[in-house]
């Protein structure tokens, strides 16, 4: 058995913010790009692995790994929140981490199984901006805006299990790889536009939940126009592979010139556990375009697919 653990505690300074320009500066633009931020990285991981049997006909290992992160917005540079859409970056709170107007509850006070704007309870944040004003040296305290955070938009869990067993004298391997990831919630953008226009699933369906409806309601009649129905759980399990290699005897390949050869059967994303509502807590529409945090927007779960390979060694 091997086992390994790290922790690590990282600030990175003079990070990339959008400082806010003056427009007495006459440049027309609104915002600069400065390197201005400073964000705390911290974290554990751990890693535990081995030789559980081995013997000729029958061998058994494993591999588990996991890691645990949290991560903060030290410091602004005295520039104002960068307040976005569904995404925010404040001191003291994770990095683009999720913010809304939170959703307390719901109460169908006509007991007619449909929900109405006056009956679902929000809750009304302050956020204050603390910036220094360059002319009069003081505080702004003006209101910067409405909200509360409600939650990371990455997850901050990350396990993996892989588990392997081997038959006929190690000629024959079967793998698999589970996946855990938790502590986000996910942007169910792809539900947020369907009931925007509207035509989803808790404005229409009679079965529809009061959760579902609360979701739509609170976003399209209630004067909060929240999106928090939308920030749903983002945590999940996922059998992602299956594999199975077997070792071909030489008489089969030896006429190839080849030294060893082996035939390898593998099914990848083969099922999926989640309490995510959308296709996908995984699904990104904007994945490597730095732009806004993750989000699903009309795009596909992974799909599940099989493939089969003849490897040959010279």
């Amino acid at each position: 058995i091997q086992f390994d653990m790290t922790y690590y505690n990282r600030t990175t300074h003079d990070a990339l913010i959008n400082a806010i320009i003056a427009p007495s500066v006459g440049s027309g633009a609104t915002r600069r790009l400065q390197n201005l931020g400073s964000i705390q990285n911290t974290g554990w991981e751990f890693t535990v692995g081995g030789q559980l049997v081995d013997s000729r006909q029958f061998a058994m290992d494993f591999h588990f790994a996991t890691a645990l992160n949290s991560n903060v917005v030290k410091s602004l540079g005295n520039t104002p929140p960068q307040i976005g859409t569904t995404n925010w970056i404040v001191e003291g709170y994770p990095i683009r981490g999720l913010w809304a107007i939170p959703i307390l509850g719901w109460h169908d006070d006509n007991k007619d199984g449909i929900l109405t704007a006056n009956e679902i309870d929000v809750k009304y944040d302050t956020l204050y901006d603390e910036t220094i004003d360059p002319i009069t040296g003081k505080p702004k305290h003006s209101v910067a805006g409405v909200g509360s955070f409600r939650g990371y938009a990455e997850p901050r869990y990350l396990t993996t299990f892989t588990p392997g067993l081997e038959f006929l004298n190690h000629r024959l391997r079967v793998q698999s790889l589970f996946d855990w990831r938790a502590g986000n919630k996910w942007y169910n953008n792809t539900e947020r536009i369907r009931c925007t226009r509207p035509n989803c699933n808790g404005m229409f369906n009679p079965n529809a939940s009061m959760e579902e409806q609360a979701m739509v309601v609170a976003a399209n009649f209630n004067a909060a126009k929240t999106l928090d129905g939308f920030f749903q759980p983002g945590g999940f399990v996922k059998w992602r592979e299956a594999s199975a290699t077997l070792q071909l005897p030489q008489m089969l390949y030896s006429r190839s010139r080849a030294k060893s050869a082996s035939l390898v059967f593998t099914a990848r994303n083969l099922k999926m556990w989640t309490k995510y509502r959308g296709t996908d807590p995984e699904s990104d529409f904007a994945v490597g375009e730095g732009g806004d945090a993750p989000s699903e927007f009309q795009t596909f779960a992974q799909p599940t697919y099989f493939i089969v390979r003849l490897n040959l060694g010279f």
